[in-house]
């Protein structure tokens, strides 16, 4: 965000906790640096200091100061319920930290498999399928896993001393 805004509490968040109603807005903002925040009055509603326990009513106004967070941006670890519930394309682009033309870089959360097997029922092989192009080409056909990387990393052993 560039400068300070003003967003107008909507009807559909009557009665919301203004902690929660920025978890809404701007979920990267966590709590402790909304309460510095908060504290420093650069948070306000309808012009006036509050508390993070303070009920939000529609129609009021929340001074929002410049933050480094951009808004409805999820970031940090993937909740579990959104590992169940989110579509496979969503879950791939969070993950997602690096793409070129060779080689796509994914954050892989913890309790999601790469390949699947028995009673494994989503996994990132599958998930992949989603990104599959219009020409019919799938990133997943290349997938390499780096939980073991290839011997070719690794530096030689060193040479054993001896001993006289």
């Amino acid at each position: 965000m560039a400068g300070i805004e003003h967003k107008q509490v909507e009807s559909d968040e009557a009665g919301m906790r203004l902690d929660r109603w920025f978890k809404v807005h701007f979920p990267g903002l966590g709590f402790g640096p909304l309460q510095k925040l908060l504290r420093s009055g650069q948070i306000r509603v309808d012009g006036g200091r509050v508390k993070s326990d303070a009920r939000v009513q529609p129609g009021q106004i929340v001074r929002i100061p410049p933050m480094e967070v951009d808004a409805k941006t999820k970031t940090g670890p993937i909740p579990g319920h959104d590992l169940r519930h989110a579509s496979d394309h969503e879950l791939l682009s969070r993950m997602l930290l690096h793409e070129d033309a060779k080689v796509i870089v994914l954050n892989k959360p913890p309790g999601i498999a790469v390949q699947g097997g028995s009673g494994i029922n989503r996994h990132i092989d599958q998930m992949l399928e989603a990104w599959t192009s219009p020409r019919g080409e799938n990133p997943a056909s290349s997938i390499a896993s780096t939980a073991t990387p290839p011997a070719s990393w690794s530096s030689p052993a060193p040479a054993a001393r001896r001993r006289n």
